[in-house]
């Protein structure tokens, strides 16, 4: 197996910090470029007319400039911290739906690997939450490696130590 170029979308959660950690550590071996994305939702909001007293203006252009311009510096700050490591890395942002964003990014760059945060919800959060890792998974061209953030399991283990006292 050879590993040119490693996907890693993140959110900036901690969980999406924890699997590009993991995809520096894991894929230093085969030393490849490491694209890190961002996918910036389009921006969805309902006014509620004379509820509030009367229409607020509302300038979604400038909203969605400094939307745009604070992800951009986020990754920018990212992309530096990462490139300390030595290591190839590029930061890209793109616009629509994540799973939509990360699918088609890592097949027009010819991706051999997507390495991606998971929450790991169940139940009903993740029915009406949705799980894009999930949806990576079923659609992506390539292999995709999930991780569960670290700090949520050793809280799981440590609410069940406690539990246990």
């Amino acid at each position: 197996m050879k590993l040119k170029r490693v996907l890693v979308p993140v959110d900036f959660s901690r969980n999406s910090l924890d699997a590009l950690d993991y995809a520096v550590a894991l894929g230093n071996a085969f030393n490849p470029e490491f694209v890190v994305l961002f996918a910036l939702e389009p921006l969805q909001f309902a006014v509620a007319g004379h509820a509030y007293g009367g229409a607020v203006p509302i300038n979604i252009e400038s909203l969605v400039t400094e939307q745009r311009r604070m992800a951009r510096a986020d990754l920018d700050d990212l992309q530096k911290r990462i490139a300390r490591k030595k290591v190839k890395v590029r930061a890209i942002l793109g616009s629509g739906a994540p799973y939509r964003v990360i699918v088609d990014t890592a097949k027009r760059l010819g991706a051999d690997l997507i390495v991606m945060g998971t929450h790991g919800r169940t139940g009903l959060t993740r029915f009406f939450m949705g799980s894009v890792a999930e949806m990576v998974a079923r659609h992506a061209h390539c292999p995709v490696l999930t991780v569960r953030g670290q700090h949520r399991r050793r809280g799981k283990r440590a609410r069940r130590a406690r539990a246990a006292r």
